[in-house]
């Protein structure tokens, strides 16, 4: 037996998710040539598969997947498992596959790793970059704290404004300090504190889950602080 099986792809707001690749899968088929199914969409986002196997010898349950990857190289996914009996129309809206870019200028960049101890800085900038691309909220919000951190110490100390005794303190602990605030512009205080909130310790034993808008939102406060504070030395 067999089925005329149409995908369409959409973008979240409704538009068509053309050139996308798809790849269906008969979940408990017994023949490998009628396990794997491929195809791209074309220009209004639909592709057909025009005798998709279906049946009892051959199984009706399908996971279909589509991968879509825009101008600027994020990659967007969805799937769709469900029986095949009929002629169907499966419709698939495809998302971020990651949380997005930290997109910090190249030049702040540049400016943090010429000052001392700004490679390190740098390389834990580098590796919230990857908790980005991989999705990993939790760890983005983790890592989001700890640059915010090494961004107010390394501004502060450049300025001889750091105390020692600062050193075993929160993050929310010196956002509050007269020498931070000459630095670091009210609002921006403000927003690190939505951080330092966030990753709140013990939280996670209390049942709290990070939600990818939070590491999103915490993310863009790490690249407005570094721009603000570093966009020149």
């Amino acid at each position: 037996m067999s089925a005329r099986v149409t995908v369409q792809v959409k973008m979240p707001d409704g538009s068509a998710a053309a050139g996308s690749e798809l790849a269906a899968t008969n979940l408990y088929a017994t023949d490998p040539r009628n396990r794997e199914w491929k195809g791209s969409t074309g220009s209004d986002g639909r592709f057909t598969w025009a005798r998709m196997d279906t049946g009892v010898l051959q199984s009706d349950m399908y996971r279909i997947k589509a991968t879509y990857i825009d101008a600027e190289g994020v990659r967007w996914t969805g799937e769709v498992t469900d029986r095949i009996r009929r002629d169907v129309v499966v419709n698939i809206c495809v998302n971020p596959s990651y949380l997005g870019k930290l997109s910090i200028p190249d030049v702040v960049l540049s400016n943090i790793e010429k000052l001392p101890e700004g490679r390190t800085l740098i390389e834990g900038i580098r590796e919230l970059e990857e908790a980005l691309r991989g999705g990993m909220a939790q760890s983005v919000v983790v890592l989001c704290h700890w640059a915010l951190e090494g961004l107010v110490i390394l501004k502060a100390r450049t300025k001889d404004l750091w105390k020692d005794d600062w050193d075993t303190k929160s993050l929310g602990y010196f956002l509050d300090q007269p020498e931070v605030q000459q630095i670091v512009p009210d609002e921006l205080r403000r927003k690190a504190r939505t951080v330092a909130a966030v990753r709140h310790p013990g939280a996670h034993f209390m049942g709290k889950k990070t939600s990818p808008e939070e590491a999103q939102i915490a993310a863009s406060i790490v690249r407005d602080v570094a721009t603000a504070l570093y966009a020149r030395v």
